[in-house]
């Protein structure tokens, strides 16, 4: 099975980690310990380390023609920053749970739990992610969908119009009149974001997830 597993992995143009780091075999009754892992990739700040998570099956996916979708959400995990307190919670996937984007995206195989983990991004604001995950070949690997031609066609057209929208906000924050930028500075240092959200989009008319931008732009960091 190593030789197999290594092979794919060496085809698929990834670097396979030792075999010794492989010689371990999760608890079959314990899936939360693949959250472990997952959290040190996204520290890691290396994408190749979430493709060392993925099943095979899924891992067989990945080809030249969607490498940008593997990219695009690679990319996504990397942007956060999971701190030592975050908490797991697992749940079996039934038999007929609708799977997320099952309609536009292929499961190479079937997940058999979803392991969700919670974190804190600041004082006031917090984040979810929500892993599929089997178990097979002694270790708990993740179940990530294949994309179709048409989910890539989707994601470009995603793309450009969050760059655009990206591109406005920058202009708006960078010509914000000081009366409100200075009320809304005060609410972010106060913690209170989303107030400074619904402040931004009733004072300027812009909507607000154009709101949202805005304020994350003006934010501290």
């Amino acid at each position: 099975m190593k030789t197999a597993l290594g092979s794919l992995l060496v085809a698929a143009g990834i670097v396979a980690l030792p075999l010794a780091c492989r010689a371990q075999s999760d608890d079959p009754k314990h899936p939360e310990v693949f959250a472990r892992r997952y959290v040190d990739a996204v520290g890691s700040k290396n994408p190749e380390r979430f493709k060392a998570l993925l099943h095979p099956k899924c891992l067989a996916c990945i080809n030249a023609q969607n490498q940008e979708f593997y990219d695009s959400v690679f990319s996504n995990w990397l942007k956060e920053t999971i701190p030592a307190n975050y908490k797991t919670t697992v749940e079996p996937v039934a038999r007929d749970q609708w799977l997320l984007l099952e309609n536009e995206l292929v499961y190479p195989l079937r997940p058999s739990h979803q392991v969700q983990i919670d974190f804190n991004t600041g004082a006031y604001s917090s984040t979810t992610e929500v892993l599929f995950v089997v178990y097979d070949a002694g270790r708990w690997q993740q179940v990530l969908p294949c994309p179709g031609p048409d989910t890539i066609a989707k994601m470009r057209v995603h793309k450009e119009e969050s760059a655009k929208q990206d591109r406005r906000a920058q202009q708006l924050a960078a010509n914000l009149p000081d009366p409100l930028r200075v009320e809304l500075m005060d609410l972010l240092r106060k913690g209170q974001r989303v107030d400074a959200m619904k402040r931004y989009a009733a004072a300027s008319g812009e909507d607000l997830t154009m709101a949202v931008r805005v304020v994350e732009l003006l934010a501290p960091r």
